[in-house]
């Protein structure tokens, strides 16, 4: 894939300085623009860490969809801040023990079940 990069700092009143990248594709009439708030990043490195965000997008709906925390709690009128805090707090915990044990995040949420089962917690 040919393209060509250009970028620019820039200063953004109550922001600082931010790097902007400009990315035309090949065959593209319009160039896509990232824009980043640490100006010292190389842009071939701002553009890797564009191109991981849907993987982690799509997995936090993954993992939303399986604790059953899906909708906008935040701004709701039955907001409850405590509940998704502690939602957070165990997705974290099961995301340490996934990367641990190399085990997906199903698989984790799996054997935990199993051994509160076992252990009369159910």
């Amino acid at each position: 894939i040919k393209f060509r990069l250009s970028e620019k700092v820039v200063n953004i009143p109550d922001v600082g300085r931010v790097k902007i990248v400009a990315v035309l594709m090949e065959n593209q009439k319009k160039p896509k623009y990232l824009v980043s708030t640490n100006h010292k990043k190389k842009a071939e490195n701002i553009i890797s860490e564009y191109m991981k965000r849907p993987k982690i997008e799509e997995k936090h709906r993954r993992d939303k969809s399986i604790l059953d925390v899906e909708g906008n709690y935040l701004t709701s009128e039955k907001s409850n801040i405590g509940f998704v805090r502690f939602i957070a707090m165990v997705s974290n915990c099961i995301e340490y023990l996934s990367h641990k044990y190399g085990l997906s995040f199903y698989e984790v949420i799996k054997e935990c079940s199993k051994e509160l089962i076992k252990k009369g917690f159910s």
